[in-house]
């Protein structure tokens, strides 16, 4: 399969659109400059130093008994993908660093499995995510923590990602891979997200290092989401208009 050149629709830093493809193009490019699988390094140095113990960007043995079913969900399920390749992961002796999107897609092709569109392969940042609110929350309160050593994010890095890069209105904006919201004299930062089935939604207060996180499993779950975060806060928040 022939590299895809990525072309933006529009110029960087003029408005904000979700793109999957984007997101899995920044894992790939992860996986090139350190030559380590992208589910060996969130591992090792986001997920098991947070006690983030149920989360994975590949799969777990354990998935299938845990795993809560979308209702309602899209035609595209990419679960029998995402176990077979898991099956070889296992069965092979090399370790889980060395299973790069190119290592699986050959492995693929060797046991005669045709090899899905490159931005479908697991573990993908985009969509593969499997985990808990609780290990979502572990997240999100290391975010709070500006000097959090595990994540070990700089200054710099913080403001550039709660600065807004591309803005929607007077309340909302968007800054490096997080929504900014402004209202009622608070200002939030959010994130989405939407497969299908699944609705889920986290919010974050900066000067109170508090956040709320909402998963559900029903087409109609955003309404649950906002109805949530409304009883939590006591705040109409503009996201929900915009999502």
């Amino acid at each position: 399969m022939g590299h895809q050149q990525l072309i933006p629709s529009f110029e960087p830093g003029t408005r904000f659109r979700y793109s999957g493809e984007g997101f899995y193009h920044l894992q790939r490019v992860v996986e090139k400059i350190l030559n380590v699988g992208f589910e060996s390094l969130m591992q090792e140095r986001i997920f098991k130093p947070l006690g983030m113990t149920s989360t994975t960007y590949l799969w777990r043995k354990d998935a299938n008994s845990r795993l809560v079913s979308g209702h309602n969900p899209d035609p595209f399920d990419n679960r029998d993908l995402a176990i077979r390749i898991f099956d070889l992961i296992q069965k092979r002796s090399e370790p889980l660093s060395f299973w790069t999107h190119e290592r699986i897609t050959t492995a693929l092709k060797q046991t005669g499995i045709d090899a899905p569109e490159p931005n479908e392969i697991v573990p993908n940042v985009a969509f593969s995510l499997l985990t808990t609110v609780s290990d979502y929350a572990r997240f999100l309160t290391a975010y709070l923590q500006p000097g959090n050593a595990v994540l070990g994010l700089p200054q710099a890095a913080r403001t550039a990602m709660r600065s807004p890069v591309s803005r929607v209105n007077s309340a909302l904006s968007w800054g490096l891979g997080i929504g900014i919201e402004q209202t009622q004299g608070h200002e939030y930062l959010w994130q989405w997200g939407d497969n299908g089935g699944w609705k889920d939604f986290v919010l974050a207060e900066t000067t109170t290092r508090s956040a709320i996180v909402v998963f559900t499993n029903g087409r109609n779950g955003m309404h649950v989401n906002e109805r949530v975060l409304r009883a939590s806060t006591g705040i109409d928040h503009p996201a929900f208009l915009w999502i």
